[in-house]
C-alpha cells in the first residue's frame, strides 16, 4: 500500500473512530510516516495513555522523539526494561524506518 493510500485508509478510519485506540496507534504511525514529528509523539502519548504496552505506539513515539533530537525523552519513553528497549531496538531496525542518527545512545 502506498503512503497515499495509507494516508487515506488512516483518514477514513479517524472519521469513524477517532479515539478508538488502534485508531489513534495507526495515525501516530502515519503521523511518523509523513514527518509530521510532534503530532506523531502527541498521538503515541495518546494510544500509550490507555495501553502502555504498545509497541507500534511505542516505536512511534522513540522514532519521532528521535527525529526531533530529545534523547532524553527517548531514554524516557524506553524505560527501564532492558528486554522492552531490545525488543524496540529490533523492531525499529526491522521496520524500514530510517535508523536512529541523533540519539544513538539506546
Amino acid at each position: 500500500m502506498k503512503l497515499a493510500e495509507t494516508a487515506h485508509a488512516v483518514h477514513r478510519l479517524s472519521s469513524l473512530a477517532p479515539d478508538r485506540q488502534e485508531v489513534v496507534e495507526l495515525r501516530a504511525l502515519e503521523a511518523l510516516l509523513s514527518a509530521r514529528w510532534e503530532e506523531a509523539v502527541t498521538l503515541a502519548h495518546e494510544a500509550l495513555a490507555s495501553r502502555p504496552r504498545l509497541t507500534a505506539a511505542r516505536i512511534a513515539l522513540v522514532l519521532a522523539l528521535e527525529q526531533l533530537g530529545r534523547c532524553d525523552e527517548v531514554r524516557t519513553a524506553l524505560g527501564d526494561d532492558e528486554q522492552t528497549t531490545a525488543q524496540i531496538r529490533t523492531a525499529v531496525r526491522n521496520s524500514g524506518f530510517p535508523r536512529p542518527t541523533r540519539c544513538t545512545d539506546w
